[in-house]
């Protein structure tokens, strides 16, 4: 059973957590302002699988299992790292395109694609791992790896926190879109820009933080 002061603590830790700008929060506010904020839902609804599927693990002991090997943890860090700098270039190569060929509109991706690309974003990054394997236990007094229901139902209420969050941020940014002058694509190309350099600032920091 959690404590009341345990579950307050957790729930402003978590919500802490969640406006602190991440990968996440760059996927969602970058595929807002380039696709729609209902598009982007499809990008929020893949975070929030990959929140789903961690939380399903820990519940199931993969936190005990990072504290009895470690290692486990540092190839999935290294691995998320990669994948970062992976969408960072993908998302350089892409602007570089669109310069050279003079073309204004952003490319419309497919919904499917921006499920998958962000539930693999997510998966891939070392907060989340931590947050739900590893920080999640401790709130229910438990790092041995039992108290799976706890974990679960706690995890639960961390995806239904984040949900608003990510909400507000999607449409922030489709409303900054609507206001921005983006005949010319040089918005796009900017935003694009700037969220690569912030993917390769967080995989430089997963590496080395």
């Amino acid at each position: 059973m959690i404590e009341p002061g345990m579950l307050i603590t957790f729930v402003f830790t978590n919500l802490a957590l969640n406006v602190t700008p991440g990968p996440a929060v760059i996927q969602v506010t970058s595929h807002a302002y380039s696709q729609g904020w209902r598009r982007a839902q499809l990008s929020v609804l893949g975070i929030l699988c990959g929140n789903a599927l961690y939380c399903l693990l820990s519940a199931a002991g993969l936190g005990a299992l990072l504290m009895k090997w470690p290692q486990v943890y540092q190839v999935l860090r290294y691995a998320g790292a990669l994948y970062l700098v992976w969408l960072a270039l993908k998302r350089l190569w892409h602007t570089s395109q669109r310069a050279a060929d003079g073309t204004g509109a952003q490319t419309i991706a497919s919904r499917p694609a921006l499920f998958h690309e962000s539930l693999l974003l997510q998966l891939s990054n070392p907060k989340s791992l931590l947050f739900f394997c590893a920080l999640l236990p401790v709130f229910i007094g438990t790092t041995d790896g039992s108290g799976g229901w706890a974990i679960l139902l706690l995890g639960l209420l961390a995806i239904a926190l984040e949900y608003p969050v990510l909400l507000g941020y999607t449409l922030a940014s489709s409303t900054l879109a609507s206001r921005a002058n983006t005949e010319n694509g040089r918005w796009y190309r900017l935003i694009d820009i700037i969220c690569a350099l912030l993917l390769l600032l967080s995989a430089s920091l997963v590496l080395f933080a």
